[in-house]
């Protein structure tokens, strides 16, 4: 099942082609008011190679959540390939990201419609900024 993740902002290192398929991903879901340092629990061997798509709620009405520095940190070091998130990565987590070769993908939508683990995302830049990204689930069978 194919599920769209909206029109988002991609911001991509030169060296990351031209579109993002296929990556294995899994949702973190942070805890907390929305105007915060997003939290999110995982083990460094679960995001290997894999996006993050964390979700905290936010929708746009008052001021974003934010990485933080130790969070940007621990997803680099674990080898995420991609991180996205509901809300908007700003600096200095953006350039740390990239600088780690990390795809990041701001304003992801529809994230509670995806299962927490077992999808690939996928996602196909436009002349701009921005690009279609949708999720497609897998089945048991592969």
């Amino acid at each position: 099942m194919t599920i769209e993740l909206g029109e988002c902002v991609l911001h991509r290192n030169p060296q990351d082609g031209p579109s993002i398929a296929g990556i294995e991903g899994m949702v973190l879901q942070s805890s907390g008011p929305h105007i915060h340092a997003v939290n999110v629990g995982f083990h460094d061997s679960q995001m290997r190679g894999r996006a993050a798509l964390i979700q905290t709620g936010w929708n746009g009405e008052k001021e974003s959540p934010y990485l933080s520095e130790d969070l940007v940190f621990r997803l680099i070091r674990s080898g995420a390939r991609v991180v996205g998130a509901d809300f908007y990565i700003a600096e200095p987590a953006l350039s740390t990201l990239l600088g780690g070769n990390i795809v990041v993908i701001d304003r992801v939508r529809n994230l509670p419609a995806l299962p927490r683990v077992g999808f690939r995302l996928n996602a196909i830049p436009s002349s701009d900024s921005r690009g279609r990204v949708f999720a497609e689930t897998m089945t048991n069978d592969n």
